[in-house]
């Protein structure tokens, strides 16, 4: 089963027995191609000998450090392929980035839209969202985690109603 149609599938309709192989190959098929397409994820799994290619079970991905987010530029893709950065909320001051192509973001939009209508129905509706508009504005392709989730949402709302102020105290408009 590829990607795609696992994307296809409904979020929760297979078992963890079902499930758990074709996640083990979907990580495989990602682990081949960022080893092939970032040398520093090449040489953080030669470091540890994990072999992105031949990955047997869950339990062999690896954990790699935060850090390795907030040091390293993680992309597998040409720059001009970048379509956004995503920064951590970056509590030690030094954000985490990741980089999305047009494909990721796109499947991303596909995986969160098919979660969210499982929980929510497809009926569009009105969210309240204890956070400030400023949140979701994206600047120089540039956003942080919080923007990210709560833009992941949009597609699914009728209307968002921001209860927060820019300095994320409660809006004197309500």
């Amino acid at each position: 089963m590829s990607d795609l149609s696992l994307l296809a599938t409904a979020p929760y309709v297979l078992s963890d027995k079902e499930r758990t192989p074709l996640f083990v190959s979907a990580m495989t098929e990602a682990g081949a191609w960022h080893y092939s397409h970032n040398k520093e994820f090449k040489a953080l799994c030669d470091s540890q000998g994990f072999d992105s290619t031949h990955l047997g079970s869950v339990d062999e991905i690896p954990y790699f450090p935060v850090t390795f987010f907030k040091k390293f530029s993680l992309a597998s893709v040409p720059k001009t392929e970048i379509v956004r950065t995503l920064f951590s909320s970056s509590t030690s001051g030094t954000p985490s980035k990741i980089y999305l192509d047009k494909i990721t973001a796109d499947r991303q939009v596909s995986a969160l839209n098919a979660i969210l209508s499982d929980f929510l129905g497809t009926e569009r509706c009105a969210f309240i969202v204890l956070d400030s508009e400023e949140t979701v504005k994206v600047t120089n392709g540039e956003l942080n985690s919080r923007g990210t989730a709560i833009r992941g949402m949009i597609s699914q709302a009728r209307s968002m109603q921001f209860v927060l102020d820019s300095s994320l105290q409660l809006s004197p408009s309500l």
